[in-house]
């Protein structure tokens, strides 16, 4: 099979919280995320959301504000580093008691980029 992706993953296991965009807010579920890439990432999370699904994402990167260039970033906290963007569900397969979704990132801040 041909690979179709634009970008490349790489394969890290990072924390991660997500939620559906909705009114009112939903609430934070755990994750892990599976691979990362400049555009998306595979979550395994106990989340079930049908494609088109709009999601807002927190993947926590540990040192992450070592390659911010804003002087506050440097300043954090560790504990509180996450990158933090929105999308939409690409991609949903249930695999035994977990889904793996595929999400494209369409929206992050300049620094996150």
């Amino acid at each position: 099979m041909r690979e179709r992706r634009k970008t490349p993953r790489l394969a890290k296991a990072y924390r991660l919280r997500l939620r559906e965009v909705a009114f009112p807010p939903a609430a934070w579920v755990e994750a892990t995320c599976r691979d990362v890439s400049a555009t998306g990432l595979a979550v395994e999370c106990a989340l079930i959301l049908a494609p088109g699904a709009p999601v807002e994402v927190r993947l926590v990167v540990p040192r992450l504000n070592l390659y911010h260039p804003g002087f506050f970033r440097a300043l954090e906290n560790a504990a509180h580093q996450e990158l933090r963007a929105v999308g939409h569900v690409v991609r949903a397969e249930r695999r035994g008691g977990h889904t793996v979704l595929g999400i494209e990132l369409t929206d992050m801040g300049p620094d996150d980029q």
